[in-house]
């Protein structure tokens, strides 16, 4: 069994994503989804001492560094993370719903629209948002957490403050 802290837009709020981190408790994969995946170098140490393995993919307001899709294989599970710009998450979910039938992946983890989502494709396929942590646009800065096995994918949506 994994645990896997999920992040998305920090957008510089770094006091938040150190938060985050706390509050997540004990966890073995740290995946930051885009926009200001520059933040993920003020943890970076802290994670890695840990023996946190750490993926992250670039968002549009990313213009170096990481990748924009990256695929991860946990426990058989297979989950793909992207930003969602470059397939329109904020106005509709089909495309990614697509992305990951043709992917065959179990889980596609986005941000973009700063706004937490857990929904199935048709075919069952987990598509998580893990909300934002520095500029959240309905309610209060979330992060995710996933607990991957040989079952399945789990998702969680926490808020940062209780």
């Amino acid at each position: 069994m994994n645990k896997i802290l999920v992040t998305s837009d920090t957008h510089g709020h770094i006091k938040a994503l150190k938060k985050a981190i706390f509050k997540a408790g004990e966890f073995q994969y740290f995946f930051h989804l885009g926009d200001n995946t520059a933040d993920v170098h003020y943890i970076e140490k802290d994670l890695l001492d840990r023996k946190i393995k750490i993926y992250q993919v670039r968002g549009n307001c990313d213009y170096m560094g990481a990748e924009s899709y990256c695929e991860v294989n946990l426990c058989g599970q297979r989950i793909a993370l992207l930003h969602g710009h470059s397939q329109r998450v904020k106005s509709t979910l089909l495309e990614i719903g697509l992305l990951a039938d043709k992917k065959e992946v179990d889980a596609v983890l986005f941000g973009h629209t700063h706004i937490p989502k857990i929904e199935y494709s048709p075919l069952g396929r987990l598509l998580f948002n893990p909300g934002s942590l520095g500029e959240p646009r309905l309610g209060k800065p979330t992060f995710g957490l996933l607990t991957v096995n040989s079952q399945g994918i789990f998702p969680r949506i926490l808020p940062l403050d209780d």
